[in-house]
C-alpha cells in the first residue's frame, strides 16, 4: 500500500473560510431580501432608488461564487490516492468517506497540465470520472498515472 499525497490543505484553515463564506452569503440573501421587501411595502420610494440593491446583489453572487468555489475544491475533488495491487483508494476531505475502486473498472487517467507548473489528474471508470485538487506534484501524478495505467491492463 503506497499512498502519494496530491495536495496538502490545512483542513482548519478550509473550515473557518468555508464558514465565514456562508455567513456572508446568509447575510447578503438577508440583505436583497431586506431591500426587496422594502420596495414592495414603501410605495413612495422607488424600486430604484433602494440605496445598496445592486451592491447587495454583487456581493450576494460574490460570496456565493466563493462558497461554490471553496465548497468544490474541498469536497469534490480527491486530495490523496491510495494505490495498492488490487485496487486505489481515492482520498476525500472530511465528511466524504474514501472511495475504492477496482482495477477492473479503472480505464486510465491523465493529466491536465497548465500554463505554470500546476496540474490535474482526472482518472476513469468505466461509468464516470474523477478529479484530483490543482496541485503542484507533477511527478507524483505521473506516478498515480502510471500506475492507473498498468491496472487498466491487467
Amino acid at each position: 500500500m503506497e499512498t502519494k499525497v496530491l495536495e496538502t490543505f490545512p483542513f482548519w484553515l478550509g473550515y473557518i473560510a468555508l464558514t465565514v463564506f456562508a455567513f456572508a452569503l446568509v447575510a447578503c440573501l438577508w440583505a436583497c431580501g431586506v431591500h426587496v421587501l422594502a420596495a414592495f411595502h414603501v410605495p413612495r420610494v422607488p424600486y430604484r432608488r433602494i440605496p445598496g440593491y445592486v451592491s447587495t446583489a454583487f456581493l450576494t453572487v460574490c460570496a456565493g461564487t466563493a462558497f461554490w468555489v471553496i465548497f468544490s475544491m474541498m469536497f469534490v475533488r480527491f486530495h490523496a490516492v491510495v494505490i495498492n495491487a488490487d485496487h486505489i483508494e481515492l482520498v476525500y476531505c472530511w465528511p466524504r468517506p474514501n472511495l475504492s475502486l477496482d482495477a477492473a473498472k479503472l480505464q486510465s487517467a491523465s493529466i491536465h497540465k497548465y500554463t505554470d507548473k500546476g496540474c490535474r489528474l482526472e482518472i476513469f471508470t468505466d461509468r464516470t470520472h474523477f478529479r484530483s485538487v490543482d496541485s503542484d506534484e507533477i511527478e507524483l501524478a505521473k506516478q498515480i498515472t502510471a500506475a492507473v495505467e498498468t491496472m487498466a491492463k491487467k
